[in-house]
């Protein structure tokens, strides 16, 4: 599969920023077409190996939904095409398999920019296309 190349740095939850490095790898949205692509009901469920999972939305994968920040001061920024990417490659050489797992999430673009560090999933194992709405009902009782 091509290789996607593009720049990206992730904001913790704090706001630290680890700033925006050149990151390769395939599209994930890319990756789910060869099992029949994504649907606007579902998403993708990336998991890491210590258990961590995130989702992905249809929106996040096709139109690019992510809020995207200024590398220098944090602030939220508009953004080009963003794309979610299973990383191999950050900054020309693969990804250490000790610090972040041959493997990783990366959120993308052409230019410098940062999004939320939890999309950032590193150690890979897991990828799943699932629907996102189950229905369900809550049955309450007692007193009010």
């Amino acid at each position: 599969m091509p290789g996607i190349e593009g720049w990206g740095g992730r904001k913790n939850s704090v706001g630290e920023i680890t700033p925006p490095a050149k990151f390769k790898g395939v599209s994930l949205e890319s990756l789910c077409n060869l099992v029949g692509g994504v649907a606007s009901s579902q998403g993708v469920r990336v998991v890491a190996k210590d258990g961590y999972a995130i989702t992905f939305s249809y929106d996040q994968l096709t139109k690019s939904d992510f809020v995207t920040y200024d590398p220098a001061t944090g602030d939220e920024i508009p953004h080009g095409k963003l794309k979610v990417i299973l990383a191999y490659e950050m900054n020309g050489k693969p990804i250490s398999e000790n610090e972040e797992g041959i493997l990783r999430i990366a959120v993308v673009d052409s230019k410098d920019q940062v999004t939320d560090g939890h999309w950032w999933v590193k150690w890979v194992n897991a990828i799943e296309v699932k629907t996102l709405v189950t229905e369900w009902t809550l049955k309450l009782k007692g007193a009010i």
